[in-house]
């Protein structure tokens, strides 16, 4: 535990899509929230859009995921 909190606390973990196994861009992300908020797509819509699974796209339209 100490050792994660070590390497976030010194920006050693990589996050958002710099991690290798991330499959959005950041562009995709405001994409999908200008979309969702703009009430032009659905969570399921946008998931079968992008690839990824409803909950994923429901954590990044309420910003539980992929915050600055």
């Amino acid at each position: 535990k100490e050792n994660m909190e070590d390497a976030s606390n010194k920006n050693r973990m990589a996050t958002k899509e710099d991690h290798p196994r991330s499959k959005l861009s950041s562009a995709e992300v405001e994409e999908i929230r200008e979309k969702y908020h703009s009430g032009s797509e659905s969570t399921y819509s946008l998931s079968e859009s992008f690839g990824v699974d409803t909950s994923t796209i429901s954590r990044i339209v309420n910003y539980e995921i992929w915050t600055d």
